[in-house]
């Protein structure tokens, strides 16, 4: 006989195979903890068995223990749900923070292109809005995942085709009409990128909290950033305080800068994490079958 912690017979019972149960004992079984509240509640109070539990008589763990095997097959299969939920999850946003990293990269060389060959500013002007709206794109689909991008993905198409409008209307030009139209873009833009690190953070906080916390303060540095510059444009024009501001203006551009690196490594990261994860989880599926 292969008695349990509550005093059923393991051999007996019709479940244990399906469980895959080795047993709550040592001997014939094993320990096997988080598994069985009652096995649990005896290795933690140092008893051999339910029998020499004070509180046995009214302990409804004990009562009710014929009905633990459903209860551990009920969680069993709920985690295993939530596995694969998990599984296909990471599989899919490895996929979308693959093709959002590209996207970044791209938009650098583009950026370093418009710079060093003037020649190119229509081209790359025009390709610079095809990567926002694809970028707006990829968090539209991702938004499967989390409200926060449909959000985003809807501010950001709005700015941008905004943007695109007024650049074909007046190109270079800068009316003071314009600014009633380009603030409010601009505003959208900004509660965008908000979004867009809220969305990134919420679907990372149940795989890695480290990175999700990452994202939570990316959208900080960048409203620092844009309060600094917006106090050291003001300043330029006030004559006491334009080298400080000038200074302050180079200071917040490698401010900048970093960010801009930083958010590059972070998508590499979470591309990595999702991808990894995907991976871990097929290799458990193909071992456990």
């Amino acid at each position: 006989m292969c008695e349990s912690y509550c005093g059923q017979d393991c051999n007996k019972c019709e479940k244990r195979e399906e469980f895959q149960c080795s047993g709550c004992k040592q001997g014939p079984g094993k320990y096997n903890p988080s598994k069985c509240d009652l096995a649990n509640c005896c290795q933690n109070k140092g008893h051999e068995s339910c029998k020499t539990c004070t509180l046995s008589a009214s302990c409804h763990m004990l009562h009710r223990r014929g009905y633990v095997v459903e209860a551990m097959l009920a969680r069993q299969k709920a985690e295993a749900q939530c596995d694969l939920q998990e599984g296909e999850k990471s599989k899919f946003l490895g996929k979308c923070f693959t093709a959002l990293f590209v996207v970044m990269v791209f938009a650098i060389v583009n950026s370093i292109l418009s710079e060093v060959m003037p020649v190119l500013e229509v081209p790359t002007t025009i390709i610079d809005a095809i990567r926002w709206i694809a970028n707006a794109v990829i968090l539209l689909i991702m938004s499967r995942y989390s409200d926060h991008y449909k959000s985003s993905a809807i501010c950001l198409l709005i700015a941008e085709l905004g943007e695109i409008v007024l650049w074909f209307f007046i190109g270079d030009e800068t009316p003071a009409w314009s600014l009633l139209i380009s603030i409010p873009l601009a505003i959208m833009g900004i509660y965008s990128v908000f979004q867009t690190c809220q969305g990134h953070s919420e679907v990372l906080c149940s795989t890695n909290s480290t990175l999700s916390s990452k994202w939570n303060r990316m959208y900080c540095f960048k409203m620092y950033i844009l309060i600094a510059t917006i106090v050291c444009t003001l300043l330029v024009f006030i004559p006491v305080l334009n080298v400080i501001a000038a200074l302050g203006l180079v200071v917040v551009a490698i401010a900048g800068v970093i960010v801009g690196v930083l958010e590059i490594v972070y998508l590499y990261q979470s591309m990595k994490h999702f991808r990894d994860y995907s991976m871990k989880y097929n290799a458990e599926t193909v071992d456990s079958k």
